[in-house]
């Protein structure tokens, strides 16, 4: 069955810094919830990513996007991956699920 990349996304710069405690309760119940109802298609369960880095000839800069966090689905097809991101666009960060 193939898999898919799930990317979850969030506004870079939108929050100068960590959430307050009951926001980030909230994302975190909301996470779980969406690994629960999906878990028989997670087959990685990624997590948050951190500060992004551009690696060139030139060296290693930072660099912003809206990345935040990623896991791998299993489904039949892309259509399969793309209903579990249907189910998060009521969540912060939302999944643009691509073939991996």
């Amino acid at each position: 069955m193939p898999k898919f990349l799930a990317v979850f996304t969030g506004k870079p710069g939108v929050q100068a810094g960590p959430p307050d405690q009951a926001t980030a309760a909230k994302g975190i119940q909301a996470w779980g919830e969406w690994m629960g109802r999906h878990a028989d298609k997670i087959v990685e369960g990624g997590g948050p990513l951190g500060k992004t880095k551009k690696v060139s000839n030139d060296g290693i800069t930072d660099i912003r996007n809206s990345m935040a966090g990623y896991v791998v689905l299993e489904a039949s097809d892309i259509d399969a991956a793309r209903s579990c991101s249907r189910a998060t666009r009521t969540s912060p960060s939302s999944p643009a699920t691509g073939s991996r």
